[in-house]
């Protein structure tokens, strides 16, 4: 089963993605603030502003982007991940875009 994350929790239970886009990781991912984890394979559904940054990315074609991910988690709200689109590594795909 896959682990699916989300930018806004709000999405967490909510059937009409649209305007979301849903990303798959290719590498384990650590928080930068507090540690959190993302497995490899896991997905995260990528709503409102961050939507345009990750385009941004992309059509840029060698960024990197610090993606604020909520976290369901006792400890912590939320932590960020560092997204890597360059010419040496990637770290992350678009699995779908959701309309």
């Amino acid at each position: 089963m896959t682990t699916k994350f989300y930018t806004n929790l709000k999405n967490k239970n909510n059937n009409d993605l649209d305007g979301t886009i849903t990303l798959i990781t290719y590498k384990e991912m650590a928080g930068i603030y507090a540690g959190e984890v993302i497995p490899k394979g896991s997905e995260i559904v990528v709503s409102g502003l961050q939507v345009r940054a990750i385009w941004d990315v992309i059509k840029d074609g060698n960024c990197t982007l610090n993606l604020v991910v909520d976290m369901d988690s006792t400890y912590n709200d939320a932590d960020q991940f560092q997204l890597f689109y360059t010419e040496d590594f990637t770290n992350f795909g678009i699995q779908s875009v959701n309309c």
